[in-house]
């Protein structure tokens, strides 16, 4: 599920894995918030402790679920980074994998994505939760492309925060 950090209490960090499971499975509109609080156990009250309201929860697993995508993307990356030892490689590997992500195999995830962007445009909180997200997946990449100027696959100079 959604990738845990210490300062998330169980209870919230469960109401959003399972919150992430349904927008997985039905979208983040097709059900109700009494499936969320029966399937993980959750009361409503405690619910309220740590999100404002439904859309709140929702949101955050909503940008819970963005970011895991970006980081399964990221752990490929640095395996293969960690792992190969010449340009050719990592380039062949890259461009195979861009066409992976292309795929119709990945369709439903592409959409899932777009669908989250698409919602926070008219949501100020998902945008701020979005961009919490997208400075640690920022950062994370930044981090693979000074390796990729340490081992000379990247043409100095490069600001690897762009």
């Amino acid at each position: 599920m959604a990738k845990k950090t210490p300062t998330t209490h169980p209870t919230k960090q469960l109401l959003i894995d399972t919150t992430v499971s349904y927008i997985k499975d039905v979208g983040p509109t097709s059900f109700p918030v009494e499936e969320v609080l029966s399937t993980s156990g959750v009361s409503k009250g405690s619910m309220y402790h740590h999100f404002e309201d439904f859309a709140h929860l929702i949101e955050s697993a909503q940008a819970v679920l963005f970011s895991s995508y970006a980081d399964e993307d990221i752990a490929a990356i640095r395996k293969l980074v960690q792992s190969t030892t010449d340009f050719d490689s990592f380039a062949a590997w890259l461009c195979q994998r861009s066409a992976g992500i292309q795929s119709g195999a990945r369709r439903t995830r592409r959409l899932t994505r777009a669908s989250i962007l698409g919602a926070a445009g008219s949501s100020e909180r998902l945008r701020g939760e979005l961009a919490v997200q997208q400075q640690r997946v920022s950062a994370a990449i930044a981090e693979l492309a000074e390796e990729g100027l340490t081992r000379g696959w990247v043409r100095q100079p490069l600001d690897t925060a762009a």
